[in-house]
C-alpha cells in the first residue's frame, strides 16, 4: 500500500457544525474498507450518521478514541490504498443518517 489518505468528518448538513463525537468505531485498524463500508458512527446536535469509505484499501490508523469530540475539519482516520483505489477529485469520505431503516 504505497499511498495513504485521511478520513475527514464528511460533509453532513450546513452550517456543519464545529465539533462532532465519535459514538463508535465499527471496524479495527487494519481492517479492509471498500467504498461503502461503514467505518464509524458519528454524534451531531442533529442526529447520528454514519461515515463511511469512499474507496478501497485498509483503515491504516484512527486517529480519535471512541467517545472523544474533534474538529469537523481534522481527520478521525487514514487508509492505506493503491493509487488506482484512492478517491481522486471526491470526498475521501460519505455519510447517511445512523436511523436509515434497511
Amino acid at each position: 500500500m504505497p499511498f495513504r489518505y485521511d478520513l475527514p468528518i464528511p460533509k453532513l448538513f450546513s452550517p456543519q457544525p464545529d465539533t462532532v463525537r465519535i459514538a463508535k468505531w465499527l471496524i479495527e485498524e487494519h481492517a479492509e474498507v471498500h467504498r461503502g463500508t461503514e467505518i464509524a458512527v458519528l454524534e451531531t446536535p442533529k442526529g447520528q450518521y454514519i461515515v463511511m469509505a469512499n474507496g478501497d484499501g485498509f483503515l491504516m490508523k484512527r486517529y480519535v478514541q471512541a467517545g472523544a469530540e474533534v474538529s469537523s475539519t481534522e481527520p478521525i482516520a487514514s487508509i492505506g490504498a493503491d493509487g488506482e483505489n484512492v478517491p481522486y477529485g471526491r470526498p475521501h469520505s460519505l455519510a447517511a443518517p445512523a436511523n436509515r431503516k434497511g
